[in-house]
């Protein structure tokens, strides 16, 4: 099978959007640059000294998971991701955004509980 011809302008989407992907962590990196967008937007957290002593681990047991606090994203990469959303780079229509709004509410919701 051939691959399809896809203009310019997806070509350009594409790499942003896997671009993206490796900042995040999704996609392995390719370029130094990958490895620098993703350690600004995910910073390295220390293991607790506890941590270091395996056995002290094993005797301690389970613990209740620790609840995660949610990511940051880049102001920058979020709006640049955010206009991919929308056909060849347009402007979201309002009641897109809305519907947008409203998934997010419904889905952040979910993940609450």
């Amino acid at each position: 099978m051939e691959p399809l011809d896809i203009s310019p302008e997806e070509k350009k989407t594409e790499e942003k959007v896997k671009q993206y992907l490796r900042s995040q962590g999704y996609l392995p990196p390719i370029s130094e640059a990958d490895i620098l967008a993703f350690e600004k937007s995910n910073p390295h957290e220390p293991l607790p000294p506890e941590a270091n002593d395996p056995m002290a681990v094993l005797a301690r047991g389970c613990r209740k998971p620790v609840k995660l606090q949610p990511r940051v994203e880049d102001n920058e990469i979020s709006a640049e991701f955010g206009r991919l959303a929308a056909r060849h780079g347009d402007k979201l229509t309002p009641d897109i955004l809305k519907q947008l709004d409203e998934d997010e509410a419904r889905d952040g919701g979910e993940s609450e509980e």
